[in-house]
């Protein structure tokens, strides 16, 4: 017996109630993870100052709130890295 809702079950069903429960806890590991990108969205802040910073609603989020920030991170980046 195959059913319009199951979609990666084989067509014999062999697996029966484990392959739903299987695409059920696919779906809410997809639903957690799309939950939790957009509260690191919500609260993004920039690496070197800590400000907030808006997202702009594409995208992946900024990691820094201006390019002085960025220059600056990458700047003590490099810096660390040759003295070390």
């Amino acid at each position: 017996m195959t059913s319009k809702t199951k979609s990666v079950c084989d067509i014999n069903d062999r697996n029966g109630d484990a392959c739903t429960d299987t695409q059920a806890g696919i779906r809410l590991e997809a639903q957690n993870a799309q939950d939790e990108a957009e509260e690191m969205r919500e609260c993004a802040e920039c690496e070197l100052c800590g400000k907030a910073i808006e997202y702009g609603g594409k995208g992946r989020p900024r990691r820094f709130c201006a390019p002085r920030c960025k220059t600056a991170f990458y700047r003590a980046q490099r810096a660390l890295k040759a003295g070390a």
